[in-house]
């Protein structure tokens, strides 16, 4: 029962209320992306929807639902942090942003089970953290490449874990600006205090996006990733310090 209410109000949330919050500001975003990945044969769909509330400032209250569905997921605490959970996340806090990408936050919720096994069961959660983003280049301009870099280093209550996460991409749009053909390289950072050798990593990765709907419409890449471990060596019986992955990637984002 508690699920079901939980899935109504994140209903609500983004069909309703943050449109009406969106009018006046859109400082917020709505991120969604569902991928299948071959090295586990697993789905994988997550939406985030972050809004700032009040006047446009450096330090502001926001709002934040999340959720995470995995087709996979089994119960901790012995589990892929971030490739295994079902979780409904309802969440507030304060934030500090400045022009040049940099955030810092806090914030405390609630998280309850979403599917038919959670990796923990539901409870309060507190996060809290650092994160920058940086894009250059013409992202949709012809013929000409774009970049974007995104770092973060959180702690998750959920998991008493830190986790670091860096990401650089690189890529050139193709064709048409108004629905590009973008081939790219992509290079992952991913580390977590706890020292799991399945979230401590590093991927690179080519692949081709697409944009069937133009520039504000869904996103569907083709990635292919080379993998390899960086922590938890010996790795278990049958790992392999290395590995390889392919990863179709539906992907969505707003400004709100």
């Amino acid at each position: 029962m508690i699920v079901r209410v939980s899935a109504v109000v994140a209903f609500a949330f983004v069909t309703i209320i943050v449109p009406l919050l969106a009018r006046a500001d859109e400082a917020g975003y709505l991120y969604s992306y569902g991928l299948y990945t071959n090295r586990y044969d697993d789905y994988i769909v997550s939406v985030d929807a972050n809004k700032p509330l009040g006047k446009t400032a450096p330090i502001r209250p926001f709002v934040d639902l999340y959720e995470y569905r995995d087709s996979r997921t089994e119960p901790g605490p012995n589990f892929p942090l971030i490739l295994s959970d079902n979780y409904l996340l309802q969440a507030a806090g304060v934030q500090w942003t400045t022009p040049g990408g940099l955030r810092v936050f806090v914030q405390s919720g609630w998280t309850e089970t979403f599917g038919p096994v959670a990796a923990l069961p539901s409870g309060g959660d507190v996060r809290g953290g650092v994160q920058y983003y940086r894009e250059w280049g013409a992202n949709f301009a012809r013929d000409r490449g774009y970049g974007n870099l995104y770092a973060s280093t959180t702690y998750f209550s959920r998991y008493s874990d830190w986790i670091e996460y860096s990401q650089l991409e690189l890529g050139r749009n193709e064709f048409s600006t108004k629905n590009p053909v973008q081939p790219f390289v992509r290079l992952v950072l991913s580390l977590d205090s706890h020292g799991f050798y399945w979230s401590n990593l590093t991927e690179a990765a080519a692949g081709v996006r697409f944009h069937p709907f133009g520039q504000r419409g869904p996103s569907f890449s083709l990635d292919g990733v080379f993998g390899v471990y960086l922590r938890g060596i010996p790795l278990p019986a049958g790992t392999k310090a290395t590995y390889w992955d392919f990863r179709p990637t539906l992907t969505y984002g707003a400004n709100i």
